[in-house]
């Protein structure tokens, strides 16, 4: 029996998606506008609206694909017109707007109370979802309950979602190796080597897993491919935005147009940490370097200047 899944973003990752469970699946698309709609129409037979309200119309299932600004927005517009009892799901990674909340935060608030939602989260680049190379991702559901049947929508033999209740874990992973993944790019635009890289990616692993616990998650989760799985593409494959950040920003080079998540949830992820009284020095220093404070060498010579500690 088809479901219809309702996809609330037609950009690159939405689409890929979208294409990826389309098999079995009646896939509705929400652009942002009628251009937008038309645009996304062209990559593959789906339906496609710039009316919220018609997508989400007898909705199975509703999957958020859009960026942290209109995250709260698609909330509110689901509160609206999605069937109560639809599951809510997410691709969003990163830090509410303006604030330290991650978004199960939000989404535990503005939905309807007793909505089931969730994350999809993990390493995954929307290019390789769109042709069919295989992906693992975590999938997060607040009602352990529904954890199955969201799954039988969504996995498929080469897009393997792997269930699990820590909903925390999830969403913190996907926040902060942003961060991370900007910090490594800074090592490769300085030239620091790879092993300078490798340090810093373990290091900052360390940061993540001990601030997403401190937010609720759990350690075996930030290990898993919601947590170092994410860490790792992000930290070392060009394809990441966060990383070319970080390249650009590292070699003191003109900084890409279009900023990237992990811009945003630097600052969010240093409030947090602060509040939560863990140490995040490499957090730190990308907040820093993004407000100006430091240059990337005196960044730089100021993590080397910390006294080594265990664990590494």
């Amino acid at each position: 029996m088809s479901c219809r899944i309702a996809i609330l973003g037609a950009g690159a990752w939405g689409s890929a998606l979208g294409y990826a469970i389309r098999q079995d699946n009646v896939i509705c698309f929400w652009a942002r506008s009628d251009a937008a709609a038309n645009k996304a129409a062209e990559r593959f037979e789906a339906q496609y609206t710039s009316d919220i309200a018609d997508a989400l119309k007898n909705a199975d299932l509703i999957i958020i694909a859009v960026s942290t600004a209109g995250f709260g927005n698609i909330l509110t517009q689901i509160n609206c017109h999605a069937p109560s009892s639809c599951p809510v799901m997410w691709l969003t990674k990163g830090f509410l707007p303006n604030g330290d909340r991650l978004l199960h935060d939000a989404a535990a608030e503005q939905l309807n109370a007793g909505a089931c939602f969730g994350a999809i989260s993990g390493p995954s680049f929307a290019a390789d979802v769109a042709k069919g190379r295989p992906a693992a991702l975590a999938l997060a559901v607040n009602k352990t309950n529904m954890l199955e049947p969201v799954q039988k929508m969504l996995h498929r033999k080469k897009l393997r979602l792997y269930p699990t209740a820590d909903l925390a874990g999830v969403c913190a992973g996907g926040a902060l190796k942003n961060v991370i993944a900007i910090a490594a790019g800074v090592c490769d635009g300085m030239s620091l080597g790879a092993s300078a890289r490798a340090a810093l990616i373990t290091r900052g692993l360390h940061e993540m897993v001990m601030l997403g616990t401190a937010l609720g998650g759990n350690s075996d989760t930030l290990h898993g491919i919601a947590g170092v799985g994410d860490l790792l593409l992000t930290c070392t494959s060009d394809l990441s935005r966060n990383r070319r950040f970080g390249l650009a920003l590292g070699a003191e080079k003109e900084l890409p147009a279009n900023t990237c998540e992990g811009v945003n949830a630097a600052a969010a992820a240093r409030r947090c940490a602060r509040r939560c009284g863990v140490e995040s020095p490499i957090i730190n220093a990308v907040d820093d370097l993004l407000q100006g404070v430091l240059s990337p060498s005196e960044a730089m010579n100021k993590l080397l200047a910390r006294p080594p500690q265990f664990p590494v």
